[in-house]
């Protein structure tokens, strides 16, 4: 085998266009497949940065009568689960959530997660600097607010300051006291939800995290606003089916205790591993992961067809050489052998290019707007599982691209190669030369009209609108509730804002919305009639929701085809008003469909 590979160095030495031209080709098409794994890697398949994360169990409701639906738990729900579950050594909640971070006089948004108390223990995960959170952190009246921050956060923001522990930062109009900085490798346990945490907070400490939301309601209290993702870590021994019966009998047991709550409603358990973004997203976004590896795919196996010919023309130099090495005595094997070893050689150049054309990739569709309308923490390094893709790609592709080459090299009748005057190649015009081209032009076809399907589909999906005029449409997000406002001052600020909007030059109509349609952004509410006598209406029905002002619909051109248009009178006092915060509440302001966007 050295023999084999000093040998074939010296060949490809001997041809350097040949070799340049051969890597480039690998290196694309071995790049942008290592590059697009590195993806598929972090998404899907790399487990949580945390010990035993198999042992990890996400807990969902899912409502029996509308297949497919998931919610979040209440904090009250949580807290009874937490106390009275036999199969978990622990189990934890959180939410994510913006927050107005002071630093110095200076606001920044950050992503924050307010967090259970033994959030850090049941996931295992340890901390750079300082220490968790402790197990009554932050009850009490007499409690102080504190705080831990992410690895990243802290280098980016506090130049890694080795003394940070202690200091105290302010979140809103309070004093956060930093108790410590996680692990470097930690970013929460799910990747959408606005970007990974930078910060984290305990949940008994909402109304101090959510200034502003929580000045009129507490979610801390109330049973049906669910806004907690729940994360619980196994027993040893207990495996997931038994867990899911277990949970299924105590939340039997929730609906004796507590008959208000949700009778459809069923828990539903999944791998952690696997909940890193709402499963609801999951098989689209498999999907478009799958459809990216097949194309890349396909563009390889191009990359090879074409390489395979290069090889083909390569050997129809070389017939005298491999003739008089077969006269000599070497075995076909041997011959198919040596320029197999020439091939693999090749591939595995190109994989070490193809390493610095994936990791420039990455970088570049790293800046891109990421798809399915979520925000997602993806982590694309290169670790060892994708330098191990690289690894097998590269041997794939070399034993693909050398096989036929070699095969055909050592096909010939010597008495008639050994002449000078005559080579028996032009018999390939007709055979493996010609198919490979072929093969060559109709997957170059395949990419060609699918990429022509793709941006007609995209050009007549952009071309979606709830609007006649979209270009017309200005949308502008602010946040209010991570600046300090309360409800009060938001009451007053939504209709000065709309008045002074209104008055502007040009400007026809203007509204507010909580949720700006097609934005991939959703929160739900429960609702039931108030005076059915058929308990199936009583049961109260979760669906989707969206808080507007009056001239929503006017200015996105949105015909009502009964009724009225919601006008000034439609307040907190009008009869019939609906009190968002009093039913489903802030916590769903403050977490999927947060942002406050006016049009």
């Amino acid at each position: 085998m050295l023999n084999d590979l000093r040998f074939a160095l010296r060949m490809l030495r001997k041809s350097p266009g040949f070799t340049i031209a051969a890597v480039i080709t690998l290196a694309l098409g071995i790049g942008v497949n290592i590059a697009i794994f590195s993806f598929v890697n972090a998404i899907v398949l790399r487990p949580l940065p945390v010990p035993n994360s198999d042992r990890l169990v996400s807990l969902l409701h899912s409502n029996v009568r509308v297949p497919g639906s998931l919610t979040t738990t209440s904090y009250p729900n949580y807290e009874y689960y937490r106390d009275h579950n036999e199969v978990f050594s622990g189990l934890m909640a959180f939410a994510r959530m913006p927050m107005s971070l002071h630093i110095n006089d200076q606001a920044e948004r950050v992503t924050g997660e307010l967090v259970s108390a033994n959030y850090f223990s049941v996931l295992q995960a340890s901390v750079a600097l300082g220490r968790m959170f402790q197990p009554e952190e932050g009850r009490g009246p007499e409690a102080t607010p504190v705080i831990v921050l992410s690895y990243e956060f802290w280098q980016r923001r506090f130049n890694a300051d080795p003394e940070i522990v202690g200091k105290t930062i302010r979140l809103h109009a309070d004093a956060f006291t930093i108790v410590g900085v996680a692990q470097p490798e930690f970013r929460g346990t799910v990747l959408d939800w606005y970007g990974p945490p930078q910060v984290w907070v305990p949940i008994v400490m909402y109304r101090e995290a959510a200034r502003g939301f929580a000045s009129t309601f507490n979610p801390l209290q109330a049973r049906d606003a669910p806004f907690l993702r729940v994360v619980g870590r196994l027993k040893p021994g207990v495996l997931l089916f038994q867990a899911q019966a277990s949970m299924g009998t105590l939340r039997s047991l929730l609906r004796q205790d507590y008959p208000e709550t949700d009778p459809d409603s069923v828990i539903t358990l999944i791998s952690t591993n696997q909940d890193r973004f709402w499963p609801t997203y999951r098989k689209g976004v498999l999907g478009y992961l799958g459809l990216l590896m097949v194309v890349v795919g396909m563009v390889l196996l191009m990359a090879c067809f074409n390489l395979a010919n290069l090889q083909l023309a390569h050997a129809s130099r070389r017939q005298k050489e491999i003739a008089v090495r077969l006269a000599l005595g070497a075995g076909h094997g041997r011959v198919m052998r040596q320029l197999l070893t020439e091939s693999l050689l090749l591939a595995i150049t190109g994989g070490v290019a193809g390493l610095v054309v994936a990791k420039w990739t990455v970088l570049f569709l790293s800046g891109f707007e990421k798809p399915f309308g979520i925000s997602l923490a993806v982590d694309a390094s290169l670790d060892s599982r994708v330098l191990g893709f690289a690894l097998l790609i590269s041997l794939a592709t070399g034993a693909l691209v050398g096989l036929l080459p070699a095969r055909q090299a050592t096909r010939i009748e010597l008495i008639t190669a050994l002449k000078p005057e005559v080579s028996q190649w032009h018999g390939l015009r007709f055979g493996a030369r010609n198919i490979l081209i072929v093969l060559q032009v109709a997957v170059c076809l395949v990419l060609l009209i699918g990429t022509g399907l793709f941006l007609r589909t995209l050009r007549k999906a952009q071309a979606v609108s709830v609007s006649r005029e979209p270009e017309k449409v200005l949308i502008a997000p602010f946040e209010l509730a991570t600046e300090g406002y309360s409800d009060s001052r938001a009451r007053l600020f939504y209709p000065q804002l709309l008045d002074r909007v209104r008055s502007l030059v040009g400007v026809r109509s203007a509204g507010v919305c909580w949720i700006v349609p097609l934005s991939g952004l959703e929160t739900s509410a429960q609702v039931r009639p108030p005076d059915a006598a058929d308990r199936l209406l009583k049961t109260p029905v979760r669906v989707n929701r969206n808080v507007i002002s009056p001239g929503y619909f006017r200015t996105l051109e949105i015909p009502i085809i009964r009724g009225r248009d919601f006008n000034n009178h439609d307040d907190e006092t009008a009869r019939g008003s609906y009190d968002h915060q009093s039913r489903d509440g802030a916590p769903f302001l403050a977490g999927r469909g947060s942002r406050w966007e006016r049009a």
